[in-house]
């Protein structure tokens, strides 16, 4: 009797001190972190990115979770979506950290993003039409820690592929924001799935219909309509009709 009531008292003892244990490894030790929190019934809320826009930091919680991948889909083909997406990176960025453009298109237009404010010396854009190709430069710029944000359409963002740049935004701890123009279907690694919609009227193509198609960390939350600042023009991204992505550069770079 006496034999397991001392066993039973140094089991109480483990787990009584278990939160004192610190592993040496950073990664356990974070896990061992997380893991008492959850004991104590805490909850370990992810940084958050804001992107400038009070109504959807509002329904965010404060803004994008970083180190981790946003799906925003474009319906019918809204143009601000990249307008929010840049926004969006350009507060990630900082002042010493840089954003990714995957220019699928190729048709970027510099002037147009510098009105954003986004730093167009500390943002790399690459151009590729292949998936395959798009897909491997995005998880290589989301492990870096020097890049605070990738911006990427992308055609296709099966279950397996979400959880390949989930893991890499982990890694790097930035943003991974995903523009697609199709509807998605399924399971997603993603920590938030939006889907704009441009409403037609006076300011047609700066007032947008925002749904929430899953949200991991917050409350659901009904559709609200979405207006950009007259500063940020939801063509910005995109070089006017007429206008190549190589002229615009050009312009620049005389100017």
């Amino acid at each position: 009797m006496f034999a397991l009531a001392l066993r039973r008292q140094s089991e109480d003892n483990r787990e009584r001190d278990a939160g004192a244990w610190i592993p040496k490894n950073p990664r356990l030790a974070e896990l061992a972190r997380q893991i008492q929190n959850l004991r104590g019934g805490g909850y370990v809320r992810a940084a958050r990115c804001p992107s400038g826009l009070p109504a959807l930091d509002r329904i965010l919680g404060g803004g994008f979770p970083v180190a981790s991948l946003h799906e925003l889909l474009a319906s019918g083909g809204s143009a601000a979506v990249w307008t929010v997406a840049l926004m969006t990176a350009t507060r990630a960025a900082g002042r010493h950290r840089w954003i990714l453009y995957l220019d699928t298109a190729g048709d970027f237009y510099p002037p147009g993003v510098a009105q954003l404010g986004v730093p167009l010396g500390r943002l790399l854009v690459i151009r590729t039409r292949r998936q395959s190709e798009a897909l491997w430069v995005c998880e290589q710029a989301l492990r870096c820690r020097a890049v605070a944000a990738v911006v990427a359409p992308l055609r296709r963002l099966d279950t397996r592929v979400s959880r390949r740049l989930q893991l890499a935004a982990e890694n790097g701890g930035g943003l991974a924001l995903v523009i697609r123009t199709e509807a998605s279907h399924g399971h997603t690694f993603a920590a938030t799935r939006l889907r704009f919609e441009p409403l037609v009227g006076a300011t047609e193509l700066r007032r947008m219909l925002v749904t929430v198609l899953k949200l991991r960390e917050g409350r659901p939350a009904e559709p609200f309509v979405l207006e950009l600042p007259d500063a940020a023009g939801p063509l910005s991204a995109h070089a006017p009709s007429g206008h190549r992505a190589g002229s615009a550069r050009r312009r620049v770079t005389a100017g």
